[in-house]
């Protein structure tokens, strides 16, 4: 049985798209965090991260290191773009309206 230290160990030594894939489904936020930072990670896997959730904060760091990320392309920029825009105080209360605008 591996312990999160062995899949934080993983995400930053690991080089092989194909080990490191699965890792964006960790249920260890710094894992996913540690992954967005492995300039080894592919666009496909950074893409899938930006739909991972945790924290206000945690989210935050992870959109930050996804968008520095050397291999963010257009899709991955975008998706980081509309996950810090459903993010927003403002998109929470319009999803808590039923997507109405608040006066």
């Amino acid at each position: 049985m591996h312990t999160p230290a062995d899949w934080l160990k993983l995400t930053r030594a690991g080089a092989d798209g194909a080990v490191l894939h699965p890792l964006a489904h960790s249920p260890y936020v710094f894992v996913r965090q540690a992954l967005a930072a492995n300039p080894a990670t592919a666009p496909r896997t950074l893409l899938e991260l930006t739909g991972t959730r945790d924290s206000p904060w945690n989210d935050n760091k992870l959109l930050l290191l996804l968008a520095q990320h050397p291999h963010a392309d257009r899709t991955v920029l975008r998706a980081v773009l509309d996950a810090a825009a459903r993010s927003t105080p403002a998109a929470r209360a319009r999803a808590g309206a039923g997507g109405r605008q608040l006066a």
